[in-house]
């Protein structure tokens, strides 16, 4: 009898540490506010984990913006690229999928919130 509990926690508990291991499909997104822009070509001293440092010509490419939002009551900003192509404004209320830099995934701003 004893044995046949041990090995169902033994199954379980494999079957459950599987499922926990493995990284979300979706990401999440998250509202917040634009608080800072930064000029074309410079990178925030606090860059993401799981960015690496771009190279001059891809930093010509875009800006860095930095995002405040509320996530479980804590206050957190986060640094993302935008291309040049999109056109944020300090304040916006905008849309940020992957704020949470899991992976190999990165914080980008998808689109201005409309009210």
């Amino acid at each position: 009898m004893k044995r046949n509990q041990i090995l169902s926690l033994v199954v379980i508990s494999v079957m459950t540490a599987g499922c926990s291991t493995k990284p979300p499909d979706d990401l999440g997104t998250q509202i917040g506010t634009i608080t800072e822009i930064f000029d074309v070509g410079v990178e925030p001293a606090d860059l993401p984990d799981c960015r690496v440092s771009l190279n001059p010509e891809e930093l010509a490419t875009g800006r860095y913006m930095q995002v405040h939002f509320m996530s479980y009551r804590l206050h957190r900003s986060i640094n993302a690229f935008v291309p040049l192509s999109k056109e944020f404004k300090k304040d916006d209320k905008v849309v940020v999928r992957h704020p949470y830099c899991v992976g190999s995934h990165k914080p980008e701003i998808t689109n201005v919130v409309v009210e």
